[in-house]
C-alpha cells in the first residue's frame, strides 16, 4: 500500500509511527518475535467534507421549505 497521509499504526495495541520504505510504501519497525500490526486510515478531509455537507443539505432544504411557504400566500395590495 501507498505511504499516505490518514494512516495510523499500532502493534501490539501499542501506537507506533509509520516510516516510507522505498519512497512510496508503509512500514513500520518490528523487534524480533510475533507481533499483531494494525493499520488504520480516515481520509484526512472527510470530517470537513461531511460537515460542509450536511450544511449545503441544510441550506437547500432552507431554500425549500422558504420557497414553498412564499408561493402559497396569496398577493396582498395595499
Amino acid at each position: 500500500d501507498a505511504h499516505a497521509k490518514g494512516w495510523r499504526a499500532s502493534v501490539n495495541g501499542d501506537e507506533i509511527p509509520i516510516l516510507p520504505a522505498n519512497h512510496l510504501f508503509r512500514a513500520v519497525p518490528l523487534p524480533e518475535g510475533r507481533h499483531r500490526v494494525r493499520f488504520r486510515y480516515r481520509a484526512p478531509g472527510l470530517a470537513l467534507g461531511a460537515v460542509l455537507s450536511l450544511g449545503a443539505l441544510g441550506a437547500w432544504l432552507a431554500l425549500l421549505a422558504f420557497g414553498t411557504r412564499r408561493r402559497g400566500r396569496p398577493a396582498t395590495r395595499h
